[in-house]
């Protein structure tokens, strides 16, 4: 299989094949879920214990998954291969609650609005 079509993951994942697993004892401050090889911004974003971001609209292809912890890549998929997975042990956040996600919509609805 070739990752012509993903540029961006394939070099995210090279640039942090060597760096260490997180472990289980690791505390995340900020976690970015993109989906695209050229998202130029998260999906899904948490900082601070909470999430303050879900834009759905930057969901531009569900194929390349990439995932970022702290400012480093730690899980990279492209094209149905795992190309990064830094994953270890580490605690991710609790998906957002069904009122935190109606919020994250009115509040796209009302950016488009404007």
């Amino acid at each position: 299989m070739t990752f012509d079509n993903y540029p961006i993951a394939r070099r995210n994942a090279e640039k942090f094949k060597n760096y260490p697993y997180f472990t289980e004892d690791y505390t995340l401050r900020e976690f970015e879920w993109f989906f695209g090889d050229e998202a130029p911004v998260s999906t899904f974003h948490w900082y601070n214990d909470r999430w303050i971001d879900i834009a759905l609209d930057y969901m531009l292809d569900a194929t390349v998954k990439q995932i970022r912890i702290d400012g480093e890549w730690a899980y990279i998929e492209a094209g149905g291969k795992v190309l990064l997975n830094r994953l270890g042990g580490v605690n991710l956040p609790p998906l957002p609650s069904e009122s935190q996600l109606i919020q994250f919509y009115i509040n796209a609805l009302a950016k488009t609005d404007s």
